[in-house]
């Protein structure tokens, strides 16, 4: 008999976890879920091995041996220091090694499948540290769902984002994103944002904090953020070069794909509004958006709606803004409480992670807090939050594009022109060609 080794001793607690995460995340409790379960067969002395074949949440195994020919046609290595590799049974993961202690072994397995353990067999049962994690298990499935079935990485395959999304994130330039990778760059954007909230710069969020005004940096870091994502040509230039390949047709076989044949009407026959909208961000009117351009259009923006000059913008700023802009009174009262709904739901939210994320109580929560959530409930209940009150946007939202139960088409067409008037309005206002040159410190 093969002794279990004492480990896990938090399983009833841990096990609990496996059914949350069964209720969040359907795609998740696929295979492995918390644990890594196989049937270990030992054949001769020096080691135990294990081979990926999947059904009903586990995986079994078959003896293997140390040599790294084994382990890389699917087996996985019990080692003579005791420690235990196992391949992953999600396509394009790493293996994962447990140390001795970490995992269990046991000749008996009560209520596993109907072919039991057999002869010199061993299960082995040990903890997966990435779907222990709220924001691993979050991170494993979405590489899962963005790489091409078949291959173990996510590649350019000239799908819109790809190439962006290796660029950004391909750390050992092989053109290729692995799942480290990925991981380690959805943490570096996620430590961007949370500098952000991070307001007195202590390295901790606490139960008071808020996104209800946003700071003027923030939105000149996302139009950076978004050039490196979508500029393909990296010349610091958006246009429609730095689409996929066969997004829109050369129509007039020139060589070239103008905006013309985008939208299918010349820029200048465009709704005026749309045609202001367009002038103000492209100034030169080449057909491609500078990222000075682009820079310069951000600033007009948040120079035209920060009212009270304090480089940051907030929901109050923005109804201040629309009224100026000759929104009507009715469609300013649906704005403000559409703006200050999504706004409070968005710190409920963030408050209940934050506070959930605080595993010492003390009620300062750091980065790596949050990486390492264990326990999904709070996304549970905020789910429950929102889905009991997403109906009561539902009305003012209608409201706000001409649409209801006894909406006309001359209506909704009257309320299309108002918001063409208002947009017209905005961008035409003064204070887009008079912007400070220092205006809020922004580089």
């Amino acid at each position: 008999p093969i002794p279990c080794v004492p480990c896990l001793p938090r399983l009833n607690h841990l096990c609990w976890i496996v059914a949350m995460t069964r209720m969040m995340i359907v795609v998740i409790a696929r295979e492995r879920e918390l644990f890594a379960t196989g049937t270990v067969i030992p054949e001769y002395p020096g080691g135990y091995g294990s081979y990926g074949n999947y059904s009903s949440g586990y995986s079994y195994a078959r003896y293997g041996n140390d040599n790294a020919d084994e382990e890389a046609s699917g087996y996985s290595i019990l080692s003579s220091t005791g420690e235990l590799t196992m391949p992953s049974d999600w396509e394009g993961l790493p293996s994962s090694t447990y140390k001795a202690g970490e995992f269990c072994l046991a000749g008996a397995w009560e209520g596993g499948p109907p072919a039991g353990v057999g002869e010199h067999q061993a299960v082995a049962v040990a903890c997966e540290p990435c779907q222990s994690e709220v924001f691993c298990a979050a991170v494993r499935e979405l590489f899962l769902s963005s790489k091409v079935r078949g291959n173990p990485e996510i590649v350019d395959d000239r799908q819109f984002g790809a190439n962006g999304l290796v660029r950004v994130a391909d750390k050992n330039d092989d053109d290729a994103i692995n799942f480290d990778e990925f991981k380690t760059v959805l943490e570096e954007y996620l430590g961007k944002v949370f500098n952000f909230l991070d307001s007195d710069k202590d390295g901790y969020l606490g139960e008071d904090v808020s996104i209800k005004s946003l700071s003027a940096k923030l939105f000149l870091k996302a139009v950076d953020e978004a050039y490196l994502f979508l500029d393909n040509s990296q010349d610091d230039l958006l246009s429609v070069d730095d689409v996929p390949e066969g997004t829109f047709r050369d129509r007039n076989d020139d060589g070239k794909i103008s905006l013309r044949e985008v939208f299918r009407v010349s820029l200048i026959n465009l709704p005026a509004p749309l045609y202001r909208l367009y002038a103000t961000l492209d100034r030169d009117k080449n057909e491609k958006i500078s990222f000075e351009e682009a820079t310069n259009f951000i600033k007009g923006t948040l120079y035209v709606i920060d009212q009270n000059e304090d480089c940051s913008i907030s929901t109050d700023e923005i109804i201040a803004t629309l009224k100026e802009s000759k929104l009507p009174s009715e469609y300013q009262l649906a704005m403000k409480l559409l703006g200050d709904y999504y706004i409070t739901l968005a710190d409920y939210c963030l408050r209940k992670v934050v506070m959930a994320a605080d595993a010492d109580g003390d009620k300062k929560t750091s980065l790596a807090d949050i990486i390492g959530m264990k326990d999904p409930s709070v996304f549970f209940s905020i789910i429950d939050v929102a889905l009991k009150w997403a109906s009561l946007t539902g009305v003012l939202l209608s409201f706000c594009i001409g649409e209801g139960r006894h909406s006309s088409r001359d209506h909704r067409q009257a309320v299309q022109e108002m918001w063409l008037n208002v947009l017209y309005d905005f961008v035409d206002n003064s204070k887009y060609d008079s912007v400070p040159e220092n205006f809020c410190q922004l580089e």
